[in-house]
């Protein structure tokens, strides 16, 4: 069985360079500045863990994605990159949307690439995307199997523990606030940590879990190598 884990979608705005903002003399030391947020799915997915955000769209949870889309556009972004399979189709979508001619649904990149592309007139949205998947079936049967099923507890009580608390801002909170824990440092630790306590299972010749957690890690640094995401980055 292949099972997804917690996957965040990855919201890349690229703002222009510091001296194109102030009318300094640009200098080879000069770059874009890049904002890498996480989003969390706001359409349940078949992850191991979600979040229990609720109807994205009811008025009051719309009023607050606005207000995030407001406080991004401060940041005077010149690129938005999403992570999305089909860039065809996205801005197919995109360019239906700009017209008037779509009704945002409640994804993730609807709700706040669409809305913050238009709001900065933005003629499309690029895509970053390589599949991943995380598969740590092996890694639980050694478990069992070896004394070691406090481990894979332990590794997995991190990721229950990052998505009951954002349950918890969920529940109280606003989408705003959701957004910056889990961008805070520690929600990105917890998340983090769960991978490295998997990693611990296993021995001998066998290594299920860092088999498990490698794949991954490889899978995600593979997005660092799409076109856009290169173009971006230089």
């Amino acid at each position: 069985m292949n099972r997804a884990s917690v996957i965040f979608t990855l919201l890349l705005l690229l703002m222009p360079p510091l001296w194109a903002q102030t009318g300094l003399k640009s200098s080879s030391a000069s770059k874009p500045q890049i904002m890498v947020l996480a989003v969390f799915h706001l359409v349940a997915k078949k992850d191991m863990f979600t979040q229990k955000q609720g109807d994205t769209l009811t008025d009051k949870r719309q009023r607050e994605i606005e207000q995030v889309v407001e406080r991004l556009t401060a940041f005077h972004p010149t690129k938005i990159a999403v992570e999305h399979g089909d860039d065809g189709k996205l801005n197919e979508r995109y360019q239906q949307y700009l017209s008037d001619k779509y009704v945002l649904t409640a994804d993730e990149t609807d709700q706040y690439a669409f809305r913050l592309g238009k709001k900065l007139g933005l003629s499309r949205i690029d895509s970053i995307y390589y599949p991943v998947s995380f598969d740590p079936d092996e890694a639980e049967a050694y478990a069992h199997a070896h004394g070691q099923k406090p481990v894979w507890d332990a590794a997995f009580d991190r990721g229950r523990k990052l998505i009951g608390q954002l349950d918890e801002v969920l529940a109280h909170g606003t989408m705003l606030e959701a957004l910056r824990f889990m961008n805070s440092e520690e929600a990105i630790d917890l998340n983090a940590s769960m991978y490295l306590v998997l990693d611990r299972i296993g021995g001998s010749n066998e290594y299920p879990g860092a088999d498990a957690v490698s794949q991954w890690v490889r899978e995600q640094s593979a997005y660092l190598c799409q076109p856009h995401a290169l173009d971006y980055l230089t």
